[in-house]
């Protein structure tokens, strides 16, 4: 008579089957945890500039602001240089040193009628210098924004 509490030789097979799937299914979750924990403990390379970025777009936004507001004064820095080159070019003093005339010989009257070939001469070295000024600018952001990579300042 047969023991009918006993499992049949079928019904074993299909319960190892079912545990060795649950068995592996189990492995593969573990594997899974696992490589979670590990890209958590060692951030990657994106995760680090992710985590930098912040910090470095404030940094960056500082230089060039205060790069950007040197070189935007820089013109006014080159205008009183262009008023001061106009006016040692206008003076009385100095013209008559320059052409090497005597004061005593030439007189007011000289100075009065070089006068306009002078403001000429004047307006002519202003005009030249505010030519530099585009690349006054220029020169004024660039060596800003490297002093201030290399000093680190914000």
């Amino acid at each position: 008579m047969p023991d009918s509490t006993k499992p049949t030789e079928q019904a074993l097979h299909d319960e190892v089957a079912r545990l060795r799937a649950q068995v592996k299914e189990l492995q593969e979750e573990l594997a899974q945890t696992e490589t979670s924990a590990q890209s958590h403990d060692a951030p990657t390379e994106t995760e680090e500039l992710l985590k930098n970025l912040p910090d470095r777009m404030i940094s960056e936004a500082s230089k060039t602001v205060r790069a950007f507001t040197l070189a935007c004064l820089e013109p006014l820095r080159v205008a009183g240089d262009i008023v001061e080159a106009f006016a040692e070019e206008t003076r009385p003093g100095e013209r008559t040193a320059e052409r090497g005339r005597s004061k005593t010989r030439t007189g007011k009257r000289s100075e009065t009628t070089t006068l306009p070939r002078d403001i000429y001469a004047g307006l002519v070295k202003a005009v030249d210098r505010s030519l530099d000024v585009p690349s006054k600018m220029v020169e004024r952001f660039y060596s800003t924004y490297k002093d201030a990579e290399k000093t680190g300042t914000r």
